[in-house]
């Protein structure tokens, strides 16, 4: 279940099904998101890196040899205008099988009348 801060074309909300995750982006009217452009979903926005932040702290499994078979991507949104630049960044379903952990949703979703795919059904990376 999704609560917005604002409905129709931007939101601001959290997912509680989902371990309370946050997320920012654009919204159909209905209030279902309307796509990848302009669109986070994850974590607190203040991840930190320091050591003295954490605990418990030991190797992960998906070392060097899953690092080495990430394929970094230059791509455009299907929104984007002729004028933007290329956004860097993965695709969800090239990395899945490499560490599943970080990609969840449905592929099987379905793309609106705008080629815009409506989450929190849609494949996305955490």
């Amino acid at each position: 279940m999704f609560a917005w801060a604002g409905v129709g074309y931007g939101g601001v909300g959290w997912d509680s099904t989902n371990g309370q995750r946050v997320r920012i982006g654009i919204t159909n009217q209905d209030g279902t998101w309307a796509g990848y452009p302009n669109s986070v979903y994850g974590g607190p926005y203040t991840n930190g890196s320091d050591s003295r932040l954490k605990t418990d702290i030991r190797d992960c499994p998906h070392g060097l040899s899953a690092v080495m078979q990430m394929r970094p991507r230059l791509f455009r949104w299907k929104s984007s205008e002729d004028s933007e630049p290329d956004s860097i960044g993965f695709i969800a379903q090239e990395l899945q099988p490499l560490v599943p952990e970080v990609v969840s949703g449905d592929e099987s979703c379905p793309e609106d009348e705008n080629g815009m795919i409506a989450y929190p059904m849609g494949i996305e990376m955490a």
